[in-house]
């Protein structure tokens, strides 16, 4: 009975103790808090910078894959669906011969190769 007793004040002084710490490191916080807003001054440091240049020219896009539920892009041989970010740039829009990648005020429209159907003269159509 005695060593029940002192388990039990045992883990009891330990839980104080250690909740004790946690608060003064802070680790106890409400989840339901909003995030802290950046002050004043941080969102005037920020606003006027504007994001890195990104070398895009390089950029190609091989393949457009569309279905009723779905439709992927095939940008630099990787593939990507609305949502997705490549080098900061979210994909926005995919359409048969182009996609759209916008990052903040900078929009890209990058189009495929070869994206027009090629035609059959009427001669060509009626060889054998």
């Amino acid at each position: 009975m005695v060593r029940a007793i002192l388990l039990i004040v045992a883990i009891v002084l330990n839980g104080a103790v250690c909740g004790a710490r946690a608060e003064q490191a802070g680790a106890f916080s409400d989840p339901m808090r909003p995030a802290a807003e950046p002050s004043r001054e941080a969102k005037r440091e920020t606003a006027g910078d504007p994001l890195p240049r990104v070398d895009t020219s390089h950029w190609r896009l091989s393949a457009v894959l569309q279905s009723p539920t779905r439709a992927v892009a095939l940008i630099n041989g990787t593939p990507m669906a609305i949502g997705d970010t490549v080098a900061g740039y979210r994909l926005i829009d995919i359409a048969a011969d182009r996609v759209t990648l916008k990052r903040g005020r900078d929009k890209i429209v990058l189009t495929r190769d070869g994206a027009g159907l090629k035609k059959k003269s009427a001669t060509e159509g009626s060889r054998k």
